[in-house]
């Protein structure tokens, strides 16, 4: 009796590793008949990340300093519209002033960088 119950235990164990290798080969089969799919889904994603500067542009939304003027600019526009109401009818001698794409203080320092490197041309 023993040994008849130790014969069900093993055929049920091989029975059961049966089914692991059968679904195992259904599982293959069936990735096997979806491949071309999962290939063209593959390629289509490498294509889209193909190249980086694409992918920049699609995530950030462009900047245009003439849209978003700093508060500088905003009021050397309006200084200079006041000065141009005042100075209406009167001839103006001196030159007008310099508008800087930059604040005044990265300007200095631009200028400050240009006199250094100047400095080590003459000192060379």
């Amino acid at each position: 009796q023993l040994q008849t119950k130790w014969q069900r235990f093993v055929i049920l164990v091989k029975q059961s590793q049966e089914l692991k290798i059968v679904s195992y080969h259904k599982q293959y089969d069936i990735l096997k008949q979806h491949q071309n799919e999962v290939n063209e889904i593959i390629s289509e994603r490498i294509a889209s990340v193909a190249n980086p500067l694409v992918l920049v542009a699609q995530q950030q939304p462009v900047y245009n300093p003439h849209n978003h003027p700093t508060n500088y600019n905003q009021n050397f526009s309006t200084r200079s519209q006041q000065a141009a109401t005042r100075n209406r009818g009167k001839t103006i001698v001196n030159s007008p002033q310099t508008i800087y794409d930059q604040e005044p203080s990265m300007v200095a320092e631009d200028d400050e960088t240009s006199k250094d490197k100047e400095i080590d041309k003459l000192m060379a």
